[in-house]
């Protein structure tokens, strides 16, 4: 594991859209090297606080350079103005 502290900086963006009562967020490496154990957390119109619980497609997954993943998003309860923060290993956080 210590090898993954070397990895190189990278980028991602994101995009959240919502399909009924579930969101679908669409995760893209825009970075050249490979996004390393990257995560979601749906938050609150604030970003404060988390929207528990909520189901995630996947999680911590790692995205190659300009690879895409589409991951399903449900929350248990409905969201106000619904931001998805995004992190990895070598990616700066990125809210969206």
């Amino acid at each position: 594991m210590r090898a993954l502290n070397q990895v190189a900086a990278t980028s991602v963006s994101v995009s959240l859209r919502q399909d009924g009562s579930a969101y679908s967020a669409v995760v893209k490496n825009t970075g050249k090297t490979v996004a390393a154990m990257v995560r979601l957390s749906l938050r609150s119109a604030t970003a404060k606080d988390r929207v528990l619980p909520t189901l995630y497609g996947d999680n911590y997954f790692w995205l190659l350079p300009g690879e895409s993943k589409t991951v399903s998003v449900t929350p248990r309860k409905s969201v106000s103005d619904p931001k998805l923060l995004v992190e990895a290993n070598n990616v700066p956080t990125t809210l969206s």
